[in-house]
């Protein structure tokens, strides 16, 4: 299952906010979401295989991630999700 612990949600649509706006660097949402490398790397790997995201290599040891179509839809749910969950 894709939403496991709440602190992934979390990083979940951290993630995809981030990629909403452009793509982005594994460094740059490590620093944005604030969350272990562990966690993190559980939730790109997670998107990736649901294929909300796809991953880019550019170089060594550098990864970019683009968010998909589903990744926009899956966001949209999630983000109604969390403010239903807020009242």
């Amino acid at each position: 299952m894709l939403l496991v612990r709440f602190k992934e949600f979390r990083c979940i649509l951290a993630v995809l906010e981030i990629l909403m706006m452009n793509t982005g660097t594994y460094t740059s949402m490590l620093k944005r979401t604030k969350v272990s490398h562990t966690t993190l790397q559980r939730v790109l790997t997670n998107l990736a295989n649901v294929g909300a995201i796809t991953k880019r290599e550019l170089g060594h040891r550098k990864v970019e991630y683009k968010i998909t179509a589903k990744g926009r839809k899956l966001f949209k749910h999630l983000h109604g999700v969390r403010e239903l969950l807020k009242n």
